[in-house]
């Protein structure tokens, strides 16, 4: 590509929020995520404001246009392995706030405070590697932490925490966190409608009666 020297190709961002962990094309704009900030930048495109208080969309020709953070003091910290992506819902943790958030069209929600933000503030504080993916088969964002995460004199007792991990499931349609499971993922995805996660290097398919993997 050629690009005029004339024409800006980058852009900065508040160093006060630290390292960008990931990048995510959303539509014609690009999602940044820095350690403690969410922000949207436009493609191809460029937004000024009128004498009116409005807004006009500048035709193409730029790179990388206006940076807009979200509102909301949240990023996704160092756990970039953390996003799950369904349709316009991104979901991320952001460890240092002990807070799981979702990013969708009205903003960012905490959504560890669906009734587990105790269970959440203990399991977060402990973690070495949290890791997310998005269960298109069940519609749930699967989440599994990994860390010192059992203690016998509290309540984050699950079954496969004392092996140092746990996995729980977010359902939109519930507004919450209902079920535990006992698999533990590297990576996940969803591919022709079946899910599927990584441990070990190795795929395994989900949801299939072929050999059974899975307890509750």
């Amino acid at each position: 590509n050629v690009f005029s020297t004339a024409t800006p190709i980058t852009r900065s961002l508040d160093p006060a929020n630290n390292s960008i962990q990931k990048l995510y094309a959303s539509d014609t704009n690009l999602i940044v995520f820095q350690e403690n900030k969410v922000s949207q930048a436009l493609i191809d495109k460029d937004i000024i404001y009128t004498a009116e208080g409005g807004t006009q969309t500048l035709p193409q020709g730029i790179v990388l246009g206006q940076i807009t953070p979200y509102l909301g003091k949240y990023g996704i910290g160092k756990n970039p392995e953390s996003f799950g992506i369904f349709g316009f819902r991104k979901y991320f943790a952001d460890v240092s706030r002990n807070a799981i958030m979702r990013l969708s069209r009205d903003g960012l929600t905490e959504i560890s405070q669906y009734g587990m933000s105790d269970f959440f503030r203990d399991a977060l504080s402990h973690s070495k590697e949290v890791i997310g993916s998005y269960d298109e088969y069940h519609g749930l964002y699967n989440l599994t932490i990994i860390g010192d995460c059992y203690d016998s004199e509290t309540d984050t007792n699950v079954a496969t925490a004392s092996d140092g991990y746990f996995t729980i499931s977010f359902d939109e349609n519930a507004k919450g966190w209902p079920s535990f499971k006992s698999f533990k993922q590297e990576s996940g995805l969803t591919l022709n409608n079946k899910y599927n996660t990584f441990n070990s290097g190795k795929l395994y398919e989900h949801n299939s009666e072929e050999v059974n993997r899975n307890s509750f």
